[in-house]
């Protein structure tokens, strides 16, 4: 008796996984291990460099974006690895556990999709006020609690309609958790998700192209012009370079997922996707929070600093002289006195 007769016999065979589910399953794995080392090392970067506490604004929102990042990793990572493996969405929990179950992990799963989206809109924000009024007190600690506390709530708010709209059925032989279509519900409240992304989306462009008018028109005091000129043109092309790699990631990482969004509106419990595609909305929201802390040793001068201390405490006594040495000089250069432009490009976008 050969093998496949003997599978035959004791049950229906399982499924085999292909070589491109073997490689979906490792480029996810690889994604969110990176992406959860990651954003812990931010938090404990952030904090560790501060005494334990975290009295930059920038900071604070930085931290509330690894938050996100590695709750929405954590979710998703599980439910996507199952899909693969299963060949489809299946809900495997039933009766009223799966009911309940399903409703809290499609408003987890999307709040913390849009709570990813508004982290990077409030660090647009506080740049925004730093950079355009540098000698106001507008941005201070009780508005970025605010900021953050907004970003949770609201996301929460804008997706409880799925506590109601959520439901298990039976749909082809399989268990599925999905949104249900109720027409006086559902319609106005895509319209509403649709604004509401659009708005960020467009926002945080306006908002970083505004920083680059901003820097591009400004002028310093007590600067020769050849010598304004000459630190405006360095620190302009430093700061857009920056930008543009920000905007490029977010828009890249995040924009097909927005766009499968979009075309949500009919009732539909399937949508015929490329697997391209589909690969894509589920790949490219992990390759960004693998991505994100990888570069701010790039664009932050104080994760850099906290880096550098947290080497130095692992690293031999013999070898703390030198970090101390270069600690110091750091500190010398970042002291003297630049425009608002440099203090923008040092503090990180």
């Amino acid at each position: 008796m050969n093998g496949t007769e003997q599978r035959n016999l004791t049950g229906p065979p399982s499924k085999v996984l292909t070589t491109r589910e073997e490689v979906y399953i490792a480029l996810h794995t690889i994604a969110a291990f990176f992406s959860l080392t990651g954003n812990c090392l931010v938090g404990v970067v952030f904090i560790r460099n501060n005494g334990g506490r975290v009295r930059n604004t920038n900071n604070a929102l930085l931290i509330n974006l690894s938050a996100a990042v590695i709750l929405y990793t954590c979710n998703n990572y599980t439910m996507t690895i199952h899909s693969i493996v299963r060949g489809q969405m299946r809900w495997e929990l039933k009766g009223l556990i799966g009911e309940i179950t399903c409703r809290l992990e499609l408003v987890l799963m999307y709040a913390l999709f849009l709570s990813c989206h508004l982290s990077v809109l409030t660090i647009a924000i506080e740049r925004f006020l730093i950079v355009c009024f540098p000698l106001s007190w507008i941005v201070t600690s009780t508005l970025i609690k605010a900021m953050i506390a907004s970003t949770w709530l609201g996301s929460l708010l804008l997706y409880s309609p799925f506590l109601y709209l959520g439901n298990v059925r039976h749909v082809y032989g399989m268990t599925r958790c999905f949104v249900r279509f109720v027409p006086d519900i559902t319609t106005p409240f895509f319209k509403v998700e649709l604004a509401v992304l659009l708005a960020v989306i467009v926002a945080l462009l306006l908002i970083y192209l505004v920083i680059l008018c901003r820097l591009y028109t400004r002028n310093v005091p007590g600067q020769p012009l050849h010598a304004q000129r000459r630190m405006s043109n360095r620190v302009n092309r430093k700061v857009t370079q920056r930008v543009a790699l920000i905007l490029v990631l977010f828009y890249s990482c995040w924009l097909p997922f927005n766009l499968l969004n979009a075309f949500h509106f009919a009732d539909k419990l399937e949508i015929v996707m490329h697997p391209a595609y589909s690969f894509s909305v589920e790949f490219l929201p992990f390759l960004y929070g693998a991505l994100c802390p990888w570069i701010f040793p790039l664009l932050h001068e104080d994760f850099r600093q906290g880096m550098m201390v947290l080497l130095c405490c692992n690293r031999r006594r013999r070898r703390t002289s030198v970090c101390q040495m270069q600690m110091s000089r750091s500190h010398v250069s970042n002291s003297v006195a630049v425009p608002n432009g440099q203090r923008f490009t040092e503090a990180g976008i």
